[in-house]
């Protein structure tokens, strides 16, 4: 962030060099292409995803047009997909995946519970996420892109769900804080 604004940095540490991608648009939320190449992110005054090349080359490149606030999560191992949330007010955040050659995007999940945090397995037949369906976070696992059922990998609360770059291992975070009895 520069003079209270957002936007999008990169630190390249072979040059110790820091390259602001974003200056001129306010943006938060970046998420790397797996080659590296790339780097999409949400624009704060459009609400839309764009992606742009990492060296900051090129010029930004919009990959949704929608009427809602859309932020990217994951991208898919071969780069070519795009899981990303979409926040409307009948439903929530829901889960979408773009594909990137055509630029059609294609809903995942929609319920009338807040689903984040989309996360492509390594091999990409799965996707992680998030849900407060419970009654809190919780992370799920469920094939991508079907059929098949959801199985609940966290039982005391979890979001923003890791693959192990092996595969078959999740991490994710759970919010614990200590309550102190009153004297």
């Amino acid at each position: 962030m520069t003079q209270g604004r957002h936007g999008v940095w990169v630190y390249d540490i072979s040059r110790n060099a820091l390259t602001g991608l974003t200056l001129e648009t306010p943006s938060t939320t970046p998420v790397w292409s797996p080659d590296a190449q790339r780097i999409a992110f949400v624009t704060l005054r459009q609400e839309n995803i764009f992606w742009q090349m990492a060296d900051g080359s090129g010029g930004l490149e919009r990959l949704t047009t929608n009427d809602y606030r859309s932020s990217p999560a994951s991208f898919s191992p071969d780069g070519q997909l795009l899981a990303f949330t979409q926040a409307k007010p009948e439903t929530g955040r829901d889960i979408w995946v773009q594909n990137l050659a055509d630029q059609e995007a294609h809903l995942f999940l929609s319920t009338r519970f807040e689903e984040t945090a989309p996360m492509f397995s390594p091999d990409g037949e799965w996707m992680a996420y998030s849900s407060n369906e419970s009654g809190q976070r919780e992370v799920y696992v469920q094939p991508y892109p079907g059929p098949g059922g959801k199985w609940q990998i966290s039982t005391n609360g979890g979001h923003e769900p890791v693959w192990n770059p092996e595969g078959g291992e999740l991490f994710y975070r759970r919010m614990s804080a200590p309550t102190a009895s009153g004297s």
